[in-house]
């Protein structure tokens, strides 16, 4: 029955994804935290009592959790497979590292002001002096001080966490361009965000496919180049330095060509151009037939 679900999938998901979807969790759970916390003080306070404070944590929730699923949902129908637990998004997206980054800091400062808000409304409160007292509700009502105060600090705590989640996912996203740029990736803006690889991976040149989590950089060989260095009284002997060795022919410059996976350099000899000496400004004689 649930047959039409399987979906072609060609590439592994690398490490980047699987820690960006772990950040994007973390974030979407504390933000249903606040939001059942936020929902239960409006149900007991709004419109009567806080509700500012109440209001800015249900704002603040509800936009990071419909901004992160519209993030997931992003993706095309392609990117679903069906696993052994059943159906699971592999891949978030199209979602471009551009419009990421400008989500992650909208959501950063949303979450900065919320947990400045919260910790100016209730940071002083010190929650187990309150026991046994009562704050009023609307419609006259009451309820425990102590278990409103609690409530206000887990909406404090999660807000700080997000907020730091958020930051460092933000810094991480931005070298991780920077690190792709350096390669020459000029596109990696406009590509989506799954195509980036993580620290210690394969993938940052243009035109490069980015590997599997498990791939890394492997230690490699050095290769040398042959400087002619004569021994001492021994003409026509030339040193070679220890390793492997590329003997750099005359006329001929060395191109050495980095390798995916932890392959060794392909190292290619290619003949030097030829310079031409009779050039526009030359002072050569040039003959000219009678």
């Amino acid at each position: 029955m649930m047959e039409g679900f399987r979906m072609p999938y060609s590439r592994d998901t690398n490490l980047f994804q699987r820690v960006r979807t772990t950040a994007y969790i973390c974030i979407i759970i504390s933000s249903i935290v606040v939001l059942g916390i936020a929902a239960h003080l409006a149900s007991e306070f709004l419109p009567t009592y806080h509700a500012p404070f109440i209001i800015f944590s249900l704002i603040a929730s509800v936009l990071t959790f419909v901004l992160l699923i519209i993030m997931y949902a992003a993706a095309p129908r392609s990117q679903y497979i069906l696993l052994t637990h059943g159906l699971f998004l592999r891949s978030m997206l199209r979602s471009t590292p551009r419009w990421d980054m400008v989500a992650l800091f909208i959501l950063a400062v949303l979450w900065l002001a919320m947990g400045a808000y919260s910790t100016d409304f209730i940071g002083y409160v010190e929650c187990f002096a309150l026991g046994g007292q009562t704050t009023p509700t609307k419609n006259g009502h009451s309820t425990s001080a102590r278990s409103y105060c609690y409530e206000l600090k887990t909406i404090q705590a999660f807000s700080w966490t997000n907020f730091g989640i958020l930051t460092l996912a933000f810094i991480v996203l931005l070298c991780l361009v920077l690190r792709v740029l350096a390669h020459g990736r000029w596109t990696i803006w406009n590509e989506s965000v799954s195509e980036l690889p993580f620290f210690g991976q394969m993938g940052g040149f243009q035109g490069q496919p980015v590997l599997p989590f498990n791939y890394s950089y492997a230690p490699q060989q050095p290769y040398y180049v042959a400087q002619q260095q004569a021994y001492a009284g021994t003409p026509g002997y030339f040193q070679q330095p220890p390793g492997n060795v590329i003997m750099q022919q005359p006329g001929y410059g060395v191109m050495v060509q980095p390798q995916m996976a932890g392959q060794p350099p392909v190292i290619t000899q290619v003949p030097l151009a030829p310079v031409n000496p009779a050039g526009p400004h030359s002072s050569v004689p040039v003959a000219f037939e009678a």
